[in-house]
């Protein structure tokens, strides 16, 4: 299971292919870069090889301003289609 683990969207499962084509980042990771990062409030964030879009979702989460997700492969890009919606369903 997939979650955000902080701000906003706190607590929201992400969905994750099932085939385990990518391997997400796990939340004692995300923790941890945003735990080096300091405060992404307002701040531009680009998430490069996106994935699940867990670690710029996770950023918009804690208030960044801006987020880019770049991804090539079409199945993740509709999973990141899929988790922002879940986001934007709760406002972030």
């Amino acid at each position: 299971a997939l979650k955000i683990i902080s701000g906003l969207a706190r607590g929201i499962m992400l969905d994750t292919p099932p085939d385990r084509s990518m391997r997400p980042t796990s939340g004692r990771a995300r923790e941890a870069l945003f735990s080096s990062l300091g405060s992404v409030e307002g701040k531009s964030f680009a998430d490069i090889f996106a994935g699940s879009g867990a670690i710029g979702l996770e950023a918009a989460s804690r208030g960044a301003a801006e987020v880019t997700l770049l991804e090539a492969a079409p199945l993740h890009i509709k999973l990141i289609e899929k988790n922002i919606a879940k986001l934007k369903k709760e406002k972030v």
